[in-house]
């Protein structure tokens, strides 16, 4: 019962997803240098920090939970057969990836590997590649990587939501990362819409940046509308879904000559809490990259193509 009841969540949050939310799938990736996950999390982990659509996965191994008991020897390691088992991807994530992609996929099996990460001693790491449920798209698909403990428990990793706004080849990209909760809280504090574009704002002017003129572009942004966005972060005992709330405060940039809609979102949970600011440059092979003259840092929205792995 509970996968049926699963399997009707998914349908239904499947199906509205492609329309009904507008703040995802429109960021995507074009040819040549381009952020990657590891540039919006510059402390992670390399090895162990991706992206799916707009939401940052990362494995924070130095910092396992309290009590955590590593395994140190190969001996005592969970079985292959048993830490796949775990680590098979459920419908929350199936959720979530239809909520970024626009359009439901599969997660696909690639590799179990044991790997060795010190004091957290032997762990299982299970890959998975992403293609669309429906023929049509092409491109390397997106890669999740699930982890398991060498006891055979499932460790979550740390999700936060990003924007990237591309301004030009020479002024390059502003960042917006926030680190979503692992579930909604019970005392949440909620602050007034008013409040929420007070905090976005100010955290643009204050937007960490390489140089004066970074942080200038950040901060020549001008406010363009806001809304919440449900984001699915756990599942419920029946297979419902629970969803946290954060705010997509938009800007544009007016010096961006392009489409209208082409905006940045700075994330803001409804507590408050803004999404830390960065600028990113990046070095050119030609002297005009694609979309230089208008467009998102990705293919028009709802396009039907799977961008480089992160």
């Amino acid at each position: 019962m509970k996968t049926l009841m699963a399997a009707v969540f998914i349908a239904m949050y499947c199906g509205a997803a492609a329309g009904a939310d507008d703040v995802f799938g429109g960021w995507g990736i074009f040819p040549g240098p381009n952020p990657e996950a590891i540039d919006l999390l510059p402390d992670a982990d390399p090895g162990a920090v991706f992206r799916i659509g707009q939401v940052l996965f990362e494995y924070p191994f130095d910092r396992m939970p309290e009590g955590h008991q590593p395994v140190k020897n190969l001996s005592q390691l969970q079985s292959v057969a048993d830490a796949v088992t775990v680590a098979t991807p459920g419908p929350l994530l199936v959720a979530l990836a239809c909520q970024q992609l626009t359009v439901p996929h599969r997660f696909q099996f690639t590799s179990a590997t044991v790997l060795d990460y010190g004091d957290a001693g032997f762990i299982w790491r299970v890959t998975y590649e992403l293609f669309p449920e429906e023929s049509g798209s092409t491109g390397v698909p997106y890669r999740y990587l699930s982890v398991v403990d060498g006891h055979g428990n499932l460790v979550l990793p740390r999700r936060s939501v990003f924007d990237a706004f591309f301004h030009s080849h020479t002024e390059g990209w502003t960042c917006s990362v926030l680190q979503l909760p692992a579930s909604p809280s019970v005392k949440e504090v909620v602050i007034a819409p008013a409040e929420i574009r007070s905090r976005a704002t100010e955290a643009l002017l204050n937007a960490k940046s390489h140089s004066d003129a970074a942080g200038t572009v950040a901060r020549r942004m001008v406010y363009h509308g806001q809304k919440v966005v449900r984001i699915p972060v756990a599942s419920g005992a029946t297979g419902e879904l629970i969803h946290v709330e954060v705010w997509a405060v938009n800007f544009r940039d007016p010096a961006k000559k392009g489409r209208p809609d082409e905006l940045f979102t700075v994330w803001v949970a409804p507590d408050g809490r803004t999404a830390e600011i960065r600028h990113l440059d990046h070095a050119w092979e030609t002297d005009e990259p694609p979309h230089a003259q208008g467009g998102p840092v990705g293919p028009e929205k709802n396009q039907k193509t799977s961008p480089p792995r992160h």
